[in-house]
């Protein structure tokens, strides 16, 4: 148990407190960061006047990824509402990214029934640095909302059994769909409901077939319709490589789960940010060297939890030429759970849990200072600011007379930048964005 002391001062609205707190210092500068590249593109996408209009969104575009509710209807909505306002953009997916922490929570409390741990558990996924880019870049928020569907499909799934509610199976079902018209990693959600009962809530097979059949057959259809009518971008980078460089890139995916910034070699404090991720995760990896312990569900729940991580970004593994954290956004929930199954046997152990408590604070540094760094040196920093400087120039030079289009209209960028000019600005989409030319 722990002492008296810490458990008067971490007491559990306290502890909601700082996770709320310490997210907001982590990722408040996201709310500026404006619209660039794809954004300016899916802004444009996503006009509408009519019904009619609205219902082409669900049409499949060829070589364009078929989220029609992450993207179309998205930005089409939060346009009607916001106009070209980023912030509220940044304000509803950083609203979602406090939801998803919510529903981690809701889950590690489902397996481990411990109010504390479980809220442990949604700190580490609240301030991890994996969350960089879909908060900061509202194109990549896709993930977040996939997450989102996710998560609630599935703890909508967990609580049919016990409470033999149809609606919530049917609920599942219904999230699950909306999830496949938001990312297309919801293809496998079937799979991870298949793990759950073979390792730890086993069904008679019939029983089993009967459950599952629905979701595999709603992930088939969706899976035909991607590649009859929107296949992949036919980009070098998006090729698949099936081979043993897959253990390569899921090398580089669980250092980033380790609080690693991306690009950490070309940051100049890469060994600040190695020490301060070995000092928030060694503790808790050894903890159970400390007071061994032994469940009987502890390797099929760590066996759950790892091919949760696996399952959640399986065919990023194979993209090598594409890395990108933001792919890891379902997996680090897995990551999560595998943290909490290793602790829970041994919280009673004082030592344990003080150490949990101890290594908050290095959490939070370490993920601190690799978001602060992938700010300095990111690509996404770097189209963001120059975005920025035209977005301030078009607000400024733009002037309209009634019906015409703008006057007196120039792009002022340093000419190494031109090309980058192009490409942030999506073939200078902005440029019909905020000053309405035809």
């Amino acid at each position: 148990m722990l002492p008296k002391f810490i458990t008067d001062f971490f007491n559990f609205k306290t502890l909601v407190i700082l996770l709320i707190i310490t997210t907001l210092i982590i990722y408040y500068p996201s709310l500026t960061h404006p619209f660039f590249q794809d954004d300016f593109l899916l802004l444009h996408l996503s006009q509408a006047n009519s019904l009619t209009d609205l219902l082409h969104f669900l049409k499949p575009i060829a070589n364009f990824p078929y989220r029609p509710l992450a993207t179309h209807f998205f930005y089409w909505f939060l346009q009607s509402l916001f106009g070209l306002n980023y912030v509220a953009f940044h304000l509803v997916t950083l609203s979602l990214h406090f939801i998803n922490t919510f529903l981690v929570f809701r889950l590690a409390l489902y397996f481990t029934k411990h109010r504390h741990l479980s809220l442990f558990g949604a700190y580490i996924f609240s301030i991890s640095a994996t969350h960089y880019m879909t908060l900061f870049w509202i194109a990549t928020a896709y993930f977040l909302k996939g997450t989102t569907f996710f998560l609630a499909a599935f703890l909508t799934y967990l609580a049919f059994p016990t409470s033999r509610r149809r609606r919530l199976y049917f609920a599942s079902l219904v999230l699950f769909l909306f999830g496949l018209l938001t990312l297309e990693v919801l293809l496998l959600f079937p799979l991870l409901l298949l793990l759950y009962h073979l390792l730890l809530e086993p069904l008679p097979p019939l029983k089993l077939l009967k459950t599952l059949f629905p979701f595999f057959l709603l992930s088939v259809i969706f899976l035909l319709i991607r590649l009859v009518f929107s296949t992949k971008p036919d980009l070098p980078d998006y090729q698949f490589v099936f081979s043993l460089q897959a253990l390569s890139t899921l090398r580089w995916y669980l250092l980033r789960s380790f609080s690693l910034p991306e690009g950490i070699k070309f940051i100049s404090s890469k060994y600040l940010h190695l020490v301060l991720a070995a000092a928030a995760f060694l503790p808790l990896l050894f903890s159970r060297l400390t007071a061994p312990s032994s469940l009987p569900k502890l390797p099929r729940q760590l066996s759950f939890s790892i091919l949760w991580y696996l399952l959640g970004a399986l065919p990023f593994f194979f993209l090598p030429h594409h890395l990108s954290i933001y792919y890891l956004e379902i997996s680090t929930v897995g990551f999560v759970l595998l943290l909490l199954f290793w602790l829970q046997p041994n919280l009673k152990n004082t030592l344990v849990s003080t150490l949990i408590i101890i290594v908050l604070p290095l959490f939070f540094l370490a993920n601190f200072a690799s978001v602060r760094a992938m700010q300095q040196s990111h690509w996404v920093s770097r189209r963001g600011q120059l975005a920025g400087t035209i977005i301030r120039q078009l607000e400024s030079q733009c002037r309209f007379t009634a019906g015409t289009a703008p006057i007196n209209f120039t792009l002022s960028v340093p000419k190494n930048l031109s090309d980058e000019a192009r490409i942030v600005t999506s073939d200078f989409r902005a440029v019909t964005l905020y000053c309405h030319q035809p």
